[in-house]
């Protein structure tokens, strides 16, 4: 609005300026009103980004002390892709730095944009499962050596775990125990819960199969936001899981945008379901109050 209004003043007062003035005034003012979309917009509170990528996964999420947690960058259409997503994602909320990064598995949809943003941004405190440094595939060790080569440091993480990310904020590993490592690398999934002001959200890679019935013969845990397991494969999201989490909100991460017509049998009727291929980028966001909001790009 007010670049519009300045533009406007601009044409009114044409008559009294010279047109090299007019040309001079209107490209300071068209820069002062990118700059000014270009600020970024600190609030209390935590975000969490879903990044679009198309298939893959991309969590971005920002803590009111300015902290920044990814879990997952990548992306089934090119390393690129979510190299380029997540950056945008950090750079709109004005941050430098990834303090710290969980990846879920070995699966190159939810790592490989990671060795880009090591080039770009100061990179903190890497988080795997024991499988996944075992993994001898280049992916992984591409990601393993880039952010050891940007400074940053590697750690281990299990069920049990805690962590006192922020503050305020608290993550626990669900899934999986230390020990366990599934032969299919879905269901070695680091299943992560954040908890802040009351709510609680569930971070979940690719769990299935025999990682997923694992989960599921755990106390219940009704949570308010679930990103969905596999990119919101029904084999993933069985009715169990809905009742288990009993979720406010799911967000599925994926490029089908048939993909909700399948799944909302699987959640509770008052459940709400969105996804990134037909809603683009998705933030929720809980104030320090506990209110949870959803706003889908489009």
């Amino acid at each position: 609005m007010t670049l519009y209004a300045g533009l406007a003043l601009a044409h009114l007062r044409s008559d009294l300026w010279s047109w090299g003035s007019q040309c001079r005034w209107l490209s300071v003012w068209i820069n002062v009103g990118l700059a000014w979309g270009l600020l970024p917009s600190f609030s209390t509170g935590l975000t969490c980004e879903i990044v679009a990528v198309g298939h893959g996964l991309a969590v971005v999420m920002h803590s009111a002390d300015g902290r920044t947690l990814l879990y997952d960058a990548g992306s089934l259409a090119g390393p690129d892709i979510a190299t380029e997503a997540v950056s945008q994602a950090l750079w709109s909320a004005g941050q430098t730095q990834i303090d710290a990064c969980i990846i879920s598995h070995a699966d190159a949809d939810h790592c490989n944009g990671l060795p880009g943003l090591t080039e770009r941004f100061e990179c903190g405190t890497l988080l795997t499962h024991p499988t996944f440094a075992r993994h001898t595939g280049t992916t992984v060790q591409h990601v393993l050596t880039s952010w050891s080569d940007s400074g940053g440091v590697h750690h281990e993480m299990a069920r049990g775990d805690r962590i006192l990310w922020s503050p305020d904020v608290q993550l626990s590993v669900i899934h999986p125990a230390s020990e366990e490592a599934y032969s299919r690398d879905n269901a070695n999934s680091l299943v992560i819960l954040v908890e802040y002001a009351g709510r609680r959200v569930l971070l979940t890679g690719d769990l299935e199969r025999e990682g997923l019935e694992d989960v599921l013969r755990l106390p219940r845990e009704a949570v308010d936001l679930v990103i969905s397991p596999h990119h919101g494969s029904r084999n993933a999201n069985p009715p169990e899981f809905g009742a288990w989490t009993n979720p406010v909100a799911v967000i599925v991460s994926g490029s089908n945008p048939s993909i909700l017509d399948g799944l909302q049998d699987r959640y509770p009727p008052e459940t709400r379901l969105w996804s990134t291929a037909t809603s683009g980028r998705i933030r929720c966001h809980i104030t320090a109050e506990g209110e949870l909001t959803v706003q889908p790009f489009r």
